[in-house]
């Protein structure tokens, strides 16, 4: 469901309204809601240390966002030093900067 909002409200304002001329194109749209999406992040895990499926599961079923916002917010976050990010994962492997796949540990500062 909340994949078919945010194709139809991609300003996630989740207002309609066919009142626009569908003929003319939209010039600004919102694409990145990292920073958004990483202070609801931070309010729900601050100081702490956590696994990023439970920061996905938070944001996926306690928010109005989507996966790909949860990676937009965990990137906006390495990238302003605002988490720390641990390199190795739970399973012993190596991790590349900006991705969080399962069994990476995030520190929220």
């Amino acid at each position: 469901m909340k994949e078919a909002m945010w194709r139809v409200s991609k300003e996630g304002d989740f207002n309609f309204s066919d009142s626009t001329d569908p003929s003319q194109i939209v010039l600004f749209t919102m694409e990145d809601f990292g920073e958004e999406v990483f202070g609801l992040i931070k309010n729900k895990f601050v100081s702490s240390k956590v696994d990023v499926e439970k920061i996905k599961k938070y944001v996926e079923d306690e928010t109005a966002f989507l996966d790909k916002h949860f990676t937009q917010a965990l990137k906006f976050g390495e990238q302003k030093k605002l988490i720390e990010v641990d390199e190795i994962k739970k399973d012993g492997s190596k991790r590349r900067r900006g991705t969080f796949p399962e069994g990476t540990i995030v520190k929220i500062i």
